[in-house]
């Protein structure tokens, strides 16, 4: 569960976090400076999030944090959490926003803020989801438009977000829509052998009394648990491409590890899988 952060705290410090990203040239064991490249440390203990090109820019921890707190007093959504995740070289951020159901179905929805700063991901918003029922974590990460890059003009950048924060509002419709598409469109017995073989990417000349035989024991054991997850969905929520959906939230959210794992499954595999499964289901 996300705690919330006091106001009265988010106002005496703005920078949520007990460090900063510093920037430090790199030097080889005769004492000469690597040209064109520089190092991203804490300002704490010095760890090393990256080491990268000059031109690179990143985004500090203040930034990020007046950032998050300027959209909450911009849209009145409250501010619920700040974390970290490897050492420090991703940072995110939570904003709850308001409820949205899908037959009768509720789930609590947030702002997620995040930032890397070991050039995995740039600066971005994205729209995180909870089915209330289950706890099934979504996060859908939307292209260019919330997103900021480290380049020169990154603080330009994150500033045309706070201009269009609006944006955020309708991603949140256009995915409740696609939800809503999802609950609509029913499941048949071709649709759910489609479904799982895209979700492992088991090619179409396997067939299908031959997969156990030539697909690894990993990978069947993996098959057995995401088609468990989508019974339980299914009955609760119908035989419907919500159902699958919410099958592979299920897992990736439940039972799926992942080291590192984020509220919202933001990042890594879980995050891919999870998309994954929107993309099939919606094309």
């Amino acid at each position: 569960m996300i705690q919330k952060i006091e106001t009265i705290e988010a106002e005496e410090v703005r920078n949520q976090f007990s460090w900063d990203v510093i920037e430090k040239p790199i030097f080889l064991g005769n004492g000469s400076q690597v040209p064109n490249h520089k190092a991203l440390l804490r300002s704490d203990n010095n760890i090393v999030l990256n080491v990268c090109k000059e031109s690179y820019t990143p985004t500090t921890n203040e930034l990020f944090c007046d950032f998050v707190y300027k959209i909450s007093q911009i849209t009145g959504f409250q501010v619920q959490n700040f974390n970290e995740f490897q050492e420090g070289k991703k940072v995110l951020a939570f904003l709850q926003t308001p409820e949205t159901s899908i037959n009768g179905f509720r789930s609590q929805n947030y702002m997620a803020v995040g930032n890397a700063h070991d050039s995995t991901n740039a600066f971005f918003v994205a729209n995180t989801s909870v089915m209330i029922r289950c706890t099934n974590q979504f996060t859908k990460l939307e292209g260019r438009g919330m997103k900021a890059f480290h380049t020169v003009s990154n603080s330009n950048q994150i500033r045309q977000i706070e201009n269009s924060i609006h944006l955020y509002d309708n991603q949140q419709r256009a995915l409740t829509a696609n939800f809503e598409k999802l609950n609509r469109q029913k499941v048949d017995e071709d649709r759910f052998e489609s479904f799982i073989r895209h979700m492992f990417e088991i090619d179409n000349t396997i067939k299908s009394n031959e997969i156990e035989e030539k697909v690894s024991t990993r990978k069947i054991n993996q098959i057995t648990q995401l088609i468990e997850a989508i019974e339980t969905e299914t009955r609760d929520l119908g035989n419907t491409d919500f159902a699958l959906f919410h099958g592979v939230t299920r897992w990736t959210t439940h039972t799926r590890t992942q080291k590192d794992k984020t509220f919202g499954n933001l990042f890594g595999t879980n995050a891919m899988l999870n998309e994954r499964a929107l993309n099939f289901l919606l094309n």
